[in-house]
């Protein structure tokens, strides 16, 4: 179990059951704060808890549960819920260049090509507007607001791409030295267009803004590092969701890519 969950499952909580997928269960707390039950083949996550199918059978939209640290009342039934307690902060180290440079290889390898003239516009939209946020991001005194205004909501699903887009690159900055001020300025403008996109994809953003991130995340930063199975972890990250995981690479990898050059080592894969 995520310690963030762990932290808010005091007794009484409540829930209501928001969506329902074949691996994860979304939960909506009262407070508009999110859970997910999520299936192991999954990972683990930010307000995720891990739950075999068995204990996520039988929930549908709109079910109202209780939950504590310990369990969950079901209308089926108490489950019991994991006493592992797993910190998801991403800890960022220095990634190699060559390690790099082949995670990037492969994540434009991956790129789905669009369905249609109106998907195509959309995926020109998206690198157009996220190319201008890096390009800004460098300037210290430029307000990134409406870069990131621009990308906040923008695409499909219950995470847009753009949201996923913002998540990796905000993973990608280090909360402390050089690049913090501008880490805080992109978490703020995010922020205060987070209101704009779907509330369940306002949570991740905000999780990325704590530095909270995935286990696949986590996989993949010690790859980068070690230059160890760079493509199976790469692998990880593109299996998440249907195409979040190659919006969510593509802006980890822009961000250790472009805007963090001071924090590549100068070995070699």
């Amino acid at each position: 179990m995520d310690a963030t969950a762990h932290a808010w499952l005091t007794p009484g909580t409540s829930a209501v059951v928001h969506s329902v997928f074949t691996h994860a269960v979304n939960l909506e707390l009262p407070d508009g704060r999110f859970l997910t039950l999520a299936d192991p083949s999954l990972g683990t996550g930010p307000r995720a808890i891990t739950l075999a199918a068995s204990g996520r059978q039988g929930l549908t939209a709109g079910d109202q549960l209780w939950l504590t640290s310990t369990q969950i009342e079901t209308p089926g039934g108490v489950v019991a819920l994991p006493d592992v307690v797993l910190d998801h902060t991403l800890v960022l180290t220095p990634a190699l260049q060559a390690a790099l440079a082949h995670a990037r290889a492969l994540c434009a390898a991956a790129a789905r090509p669009p369905a249609g003239p109106w998907e195509k516009r959309g995926d020109q939209m998206l690198a157009t507007r996220f190319t201008a946020l890096l390009d800004q991001l460098t300037s210290p005194e430029h307000d990134l607001g409406p870069e990131v205004a621009a990308l906040v909501g923008l695409g499909q699903g219950l995470t847009p791409s753009g949201d996923d887009l913002l998540c990796g690159l905000t993973l990608a900055l280090p909360r402390t030295g050089p690049w913090a001020a501008r880490r805080s300025a992109l978490v703020a403008a995010i922020d205060a267009a987070a209101h704009t996109t779907v509330p369940l994809s306002a949570s991740f953003l905000s999780d990325a803004g704590r530095g909270q991130a995935r286990s696949q995340v986590h996989e993949l930063v010690s790859a980068l590092t070690t230059g160890t199975d760079v493509p199976g972890a790469v692998e990880a990250v593109l299996t998440i969701g249907h195409r979040s995981g190659h919006d969510l690479l593509t802006g980890l990898l822009s961000g250790l890519s472009c805007a963090r050059p001071t924090l590549l080592s100068k070995g070699s894969a």
